[in-house]
């Protein structure tokens, strides 16, 4: 992943259904990956995952790895 300065102003970007008081994260897909925003500030820098950081991204929260309790 990588930090990236502009994003196209046509893309689809997607939250969470369960964001509970627009404090979450926004992804879209742009070309060969997919990108992710803070809800609260969507004009600041988003980060660029290609599709494989993508992948074990979400991987890695399906399994638990990045919650609190398992630090």
């Amino acid at each position: 992943m990588r930090p990236s300065e502009t994003a196209p102003s046509d893309l689809d970007w997607q939250t969470p259904p369960n964001c509970a008081g627009g404090n979450c994260i926004q992804v879209a897909r742009s070309g060969d990956g997919v990108l992710m925003r803070d809800s609260k500030n969507p004009d600041m820098p988003h980060i660029r995952f290609s599709p494989e950081s993508w992948a074990a991204f979400v991987r890695n929260v399906k399994t638990g790895r990045y919650d609190r309790e398992s630090r």
